[in-house]
């Protein structure tokens, strides 16, 4: 289901894929909407979109290798 809804809100918007970058811009997205860092983990992200138009934010982190 979530892979519905992220699919549903990626037209016209910027996906960052890049280990580097989604960091980055999941920073900027966190201090943009007043939230502190240390909610969310940030290890083995591989994938950060936001649609400003409809407010919609997604991560996707590498499946755990337990």
């Amino acid at each position: 289901m979530s892979s519905q809804q992220i699919e549903s809100h990626r037209e016209n918007v910027k996906v960052f894929t890049e280990d580097v970058v989604c960091k980055l811009q999941l920073l900027e997205l966190l201090q943009k909407i007043y939230m502190l860092k240390c909610f969310l983990p940030l290890d083995d992200i591989v994938e950060v979109g936001h649609n400003e138009t409809t407010g919609f934010v997604w991560l996707k982190q590498k499946k755990s290798k337990m």
